[in-house]
């Protein structure tokens, strides 16, 4: 889920700048995204580096040890 959420700002992103190259009236569209997007990517970031481990070592210890691993 928060994957795909980062993944929806990024392509609405990148249609918004698509726009605003072929219509400079929406930088401002392009901007209000961005200025929205960017802390909300930062979040789920954290969100998706840092939670989810239990899960993880219920899964398959194997992905716990890579996943501790890309920690450090």
């Amino acid at each position: 889920e928060r994957l795909i959420q980062l993944l929806g700002d990024t392509a609405i992103a990148e249609l918004l700048l698509a726009q605003a190259d072929r219509h400079p009236e929406r930088a401002d569209v392009l901007e209000r995204h961005l200025e929205r997007a960017e802390p909300r990517a930062r979040y789920l970031l954290d969100q998706i580096t840092s939670t989810g481990h239990r899960l993880l070592e219920k899964l398959s210890p194997v992905a716990t040890e890579a996943t501790s691993q890309a920690a450090e």
